[in-house]
């Protein structure tokens, strides 16, 4: 709708001037009011980039892995949940994502 259009637009603006507070700021009074996190890669992978530089793993976790539902090729992002989840100790998740990172990682080499 044209509301949340308007809001992904203002939001990516200010997290590509480098204003990431204020990002962080409109992303959280988002979330707050609209309690459902949004199909939409960059917003999900934006936000929890912005989450784990917080050290917020839990939520930045949960937007993470939206983002990398919709791309699983984006390695950056399986890096920051391998973080995440040796964190939080979560051997199974981490597991997870030391597998596909170098799953990814030999796909490259070979192309």
């Amino acid at each position: 709708d044209d509301i949340q259009v308007k809001a992904i637009d203002t939001f990516l603006k200010h997290y590509e001037n480098s204003d990431k507070q204020t990002a962080k700021r409109l992303f959280d009074e988002f979330f707050q009011s609209n309690k459902y996190i949004l199909q939409h890669y960059l917003i999900s992978a934006v936000y929890g980039e912005i989450l784990y530089e917080e050290h917020d793993y839990l939520n930045a976790a949960t937007f993470l892995r939206k983002a990398v539902e919709k791309r699983p090729e984006e390695i950056k992002i399986h890096i920051m949940l391998k973080d995440i989840y040796h964190k939080l100790n979560d051997e199974i998740l981490l597991n997870q994502e030391v597998e596909i990172i170098n799953i990814l990682n030999e796909g490259e080499s070979n192309e």
